[in-house]
């Protein structure tokens, strides 16, 4: 088992570790995945070294964090996409082990995207958007 602990990491990136679930702040906002995956997976390497990519799958919430001054037009899937391919090799052997992936932007006081990730759990993420509802409710509609 892996041990808890609060914010690691310095400079762009953050890691804390809670139960089965990694957060990661990056400090500054890109949807540019080549420098992105780069710089994370030097971080993973040299400061966050306990770390080993698994097959399991994930469930994964991104947080794009913006100012008043961020770019208005930062699309929430090309900044996920960024971040998806940032983490492989890191924290999974392929982005594919991601079974379920919310993303939202919010105001805030700095810049930044922040990362939640855990194990998938079927049984407890099941209908988590109310789509088996919605599509059951359509079809009794007709």
């Amino acid at each position: 088992m892996r041990d808890d602990h609060g914010w690691r990491g310095g400079g762009r990136f953050r890691v804390a570790r809670l139960g089965d679930r990694l957060l990661i702040r990056f400090t500054g906002l890109t949807s540019r995945g080549g420098a992105l995956k780069k710089d994370l997976g030097d971080f993973f390497r040299k400061d966050y070294r306990d770390w080993r990519a698994d097959f399991r799958p994930y469930e994964v919430a991104i947080r794009i964090e913006l100012t008043d001054e961020a770019p208005k037009r930062l699309d929430v899937d090309n900044v996920a996409k960024a971040v998806l391919d940032a983490l492989t090799g890191a924290v999974w052997k392929d982005d594919s082990q991601v079974m379920r992936l919310t993303v939202e932007k919010s105001p805030a006081s700095a810049p930044g995207i922040t990362v939640a990730l855990w194990p998938f759990d079927a049984d407890a993420s099941a209908d988590a958007g109310g789509l088996d509802r919605l599509s059951a409710e359509a079809d009794r509609l007709g």
